[in-house]
């Protein structure tokens, strides 16, 4: 998923190197879901397709996303790139050691190697 930087494929060889070694996760992206017509008070119903990932988890201070209304209680979850078909994006929700948590905030390193997203449980 990654993109060859000055002819390298960092994101391949950081998924390989650190892949075994790594936790095993589901991203849930989030599609908006359609209205339903008999009851239109209900809003737009989501739906969530799974998506296995590895990746590592740790709390976020705020120095990792200055300027944001990110708490303290918040995990980081950096999932490597080439171990998830999907790009991670706000709304989304990741689990991880059983705990499930939604994304609210996503930074991607250009190679797109790694995905840092910010998880609020």
């Amino acid at each position: 998923m990654g993109k060859k930087i000055l002819g390298t494929n960092i994101a391949g060889i950081l998924s390989r190197s650190l892949g075994p070694i790594s936790l095993s996760g589901t991203l849930l992206s989030v599609t908006a879901g359609t209205r339903n017509s008999a009851d239109l008070g209900a809003g737009h119903q989501p739906t969530y397709t799974s998506y296995p990932c590895k990746g590592f988890t740790d709390r976020l201070d705020k120095g990792v996303f200055p300027d944001t209304i990110i708490q303290r209680s918040t995990r980081a979850i950096l999932i490597l790139g080439d171990t998830v078909a999907v790009v991670p994006k706000v709304a989304d929700k990741i689990t991880f050691e059983g705990t499930t948590g939604l994304v609210v905030a996503v930074e991607r390193d250009p190679d797109a190697a790694t995905y840092l997203c910010a998880v609020k449980d």
